[in-house]
């Protein structure tokens, strides 16, 4: 019977894809592979990771998929090489992401926190231009915005209409303390305008990048609003791609 681990500790990611044929232009290739949870048994750990499209190229189909899993004093843990048909037929734009499980040989028990590489090799073309503008997908669906999103401290903020008719959560602002609380079932998250203290379940924690008011509409850090209620996501910063799966 597989023995469920929670993933507690940071992750330490490294990702490596082997594409090095010549363009006329200089395409942008971003492929972030991240291990969501870890499953193992006497033999085996199973991982689930989400990988994203963060460039600029439409790939279309991966080739086998090298994963090794070691620990932080580079022991061996698992290593595996996935061959899945599903992978190799897969068309994957800019912005898109998918769900992904696959088994590996175990050389010893997991331990945390642990670090792994996955490589692979896939099938590139069709460079897809990009404009400047900052681009959000939500489960591979590219969100139009009413307003532009800004960038600041690295992290992108979005109107909270982008938050209310996207996500499942009940949106309430207070006009009186400048307040925005956002809830799903008995999460809630709340946060102030300009203020870098957020309330976490009542909890409070500190946020790099505060709410503000641009051009009267409430802008709000994303990333840290779906990571507060369980949501993954990957940011692209030179291709200004933001991809949540959820």
């Amino acid at each position: 019977m597989l023995k469920k681990y929670i993933i507690i500790t940071s992750v330490i990611f490294s990702c490596l894809f082997g594409l090095n044929p010549s363009y006329a232009q200089s395409p942008i290739v971003d492929v972030n592979f991240k291990v969501n949870d870890i499953y193992e048994d006497e033999e085996s750990v199973i991982i689930q990771a989400i990988v994203y499209n963060l460039g600029n190229t439409n790939i279309n189909g991966f080739n086998d998929i090298d994963v090794v899993l070691k620990s932080m004093n580079d022991e061996l843990i698992a290593q595996g090489t996935f061959e899945i048909d599903d992978l190799k037929a897969i068309s994957f734009e800019p912005g898109e992401s998918f769900f992904f499980t696959g088994a590996m040989n175990k050389t010893a028990p997991v331990t945390y926190p642990y670090k792994y590489v996955a490589e692979s090799s896939v099938n590139w073309n069709n460079i897809t231009e990009l404009s400047d503008d900052i681009k959000l997908y939500i489960n591979s669906e590219q969100i139009v915005l009413e307003q532009k999103p800004v960038i600041i401290n690295n992290r992108m903020l979005v109107p909270i209409s982008t938050i209310a008719s996207n996500f499942d959560y009940e949106v309430n602002w207070n006009q009186s303390d400048k307040t925005v609380t956002l809830t799903s079932g008995p999460k809630s998250v709340k946060l102030t305008i300009n203020s870098a203290v957020a309330s976490v379940d009542s909890e409070n924690v500190s946020i790099d990048t505060a709410p503000i008011i641009l051009n009267n509409r409430t802008m709000v850090p994303i990333s840290f609003i779906v990571d507060a209620f369980g949501a993954d996501y990957a940011w692209g910063a030179q291709t200004k791609i933001l991809s949540i799966y959820y």
